[in-house]
């Protein structure tokens, strides 16, 4: 009997420990999982104002139109977006934030309305004029962290560094800006041509016929914003780099190819093309560009985008 009493004891206390492990091993889990953080990039199409209303929260754009939810968690969100000063009504939208950051372009569609576009999916999501009341976004504070440290340096301006809305309409999401990157194979990174030998193989036209543009980016600034790329590891913080330094000036088509040339993956440089559309001062000559690409199904991708 006492052989017995010792192999249950040692029995229970194996399965304890089991158990324990188990349990520890989920927490463990669940730990990780809320420690994730994605952020949603929306940029509107015609550029104009607009802001994000979530649960009573009021994020505003750049008057560029752009905006960045960050420190997202792995969910669906239901967002409502209005246009101050303009008599369209009030949008309904969900965004599926799950484990990746987004990125969408905000477009009139005509008769169909609003719409969100996925820039990787290339799906549109069409607003809704009624809804019930939108979800929560998590408060996030103001916490300066090495992504908003190379926001400023990028943009020269170091008022940038970690600003996060979450109370007045009169901030921005970072005040930044760019995506969605999805998980993708990292390529190795290859050796790039310096900046003033891969500029003198270009011969750009000097009219600038982007009316957005007045300006194009001098060597310093284009120097400076190389820098900044080459101290980031993800395809998509370089091009929420670029996009907010594009808000103070335009590319050349020589230096969008240098900028795209600084990217790992062709989703990547499909991301930073098409914001580059936006901003770069002779649109007639970007299909020089389309060579960036190793797969040339972004090529078609991007010619349909741009369309």
């Amino acid at each position: 009997m006492v052989g017995f009493n010792n192999y249950f004891y040692v029995l229970t206390a194996s399965n304890l420990m089991r158990i324990f492990l188990i349990f520890l091993f989920i927490l463990s889990t669940l730990f990780t999982s809320a420690q994730r953080s994605n952020f949603v990039y929306i940029q509107s199409e015609p550029a104009r104002l607009f802001s994000v209303v979530l649960n009573g929260d009021t994020l505003r754009s750049s008057k560029s139109g752009y905006l960045i939810l960050s420190k997202l968690t792995d969910t669906a969100y239901q967002i409502a977006v209005d246009f101050p000063g303009q008599t369209w009504p009030t949008q309904y939208f969900t965004l599926n934030v799950l484990y990746s950051d987004r990125g969408y372009l905000l477009k009139d569609y005509g008769d169909k309305g609003w719409g969100l576009l996925d820039w990787r999916s290339l799906l549109v999501q069409y607003g809704k004029k009624n809804h019930a009341t939108t979800s929560a976004l998590p408060s996030t504070a103001a916490a300066q962290d090495e992504f908003s440290n190379l926001l400023a340096m990028a943009a020269g301006d170091p008022s940038l560094r970690a600003r996060v809305e979450n109370k007045q309409a009169d901030s921005i999401a970072i005040q930044p800006l760019k995506k969605v990157e999805l998980p993708d194979t990292i390529v190795p990174v290859q050796t790039i041509l310096p900046i003033k030998d891969t500029a003198t193989s270009w011969q750009d036209s000097p009219l600038i016929t982007n009316p957005r543009c007045s300006v194009i980016a001098s060597s310093q600034q284009l120097d400076r914003l190389v820098q900044s790329l080459d101290s980031t590891t993800a395809d998509l913080k370089r091009v929420l780099l670029i996009s907010k330094s594009l808000q103070n000036f335009c590319l050349s088509v020589s230096q969008v190819d240098v900028l795209a040339k600084k990217f790992t993956t062709d989703e990547g440089r499909y991301d930073f093309l098409l914001e580059a559309w936006l901003y770069v001062s002779d649109r007639s000559q970007f299909d020089r560009l389309f060579t960036v690409f190793k797969n040339p199904a972004f090529v078609v991708r991007l010619k349909e985008m741009l369309q």
